[in-house]
């Protein structure tokens, strides 16, 4: 599995080698558009947050072009996990609207 990949990945970001982060951040967005399975978010979301408040350009270049296929990712799983409950969508929706 790939989990073994990101780990290595994010490891790779905290280190003091800026080059060495936009290539993290670069192949963690090949990852993210890959769609890899994410089943914690939480350590990829600080990653990401410490190299968008890095001040080298293109670290926070690079991580800007990996948020959009991260947060499709992690939307898609929370979708997953709560599924769609029917009696919740349309029943208060109609009492609001008489």
């Amino acid at each position: 599995m790939s989990n073994d990949r990101i780990e290595k990945l994010i490891n790779q970001c905290k280190s003091n080698d800026v080059d060495g982060k936009v290539g993290a951040v670069t192949k963690l967005q090949a990852e993210f558009e890959a769609e890899v399975e994410i089943t914690d978010p939480e350590p990829l979301i600080t990653t990401l947050k410490s190299c968008l408040r890095h001040a080298n350009q293109h670290l926070s270049t690079a991580t800007l072009f990996a948020l959009p296929p991260f947060l499709n990712l992690v939307v898609a799983n929370s979708t997953r996990v709560r599924p769609f409950s029917p009696s919740l969508s349309t029943s208060s929706a109609f009492r609001f609207g008489r």
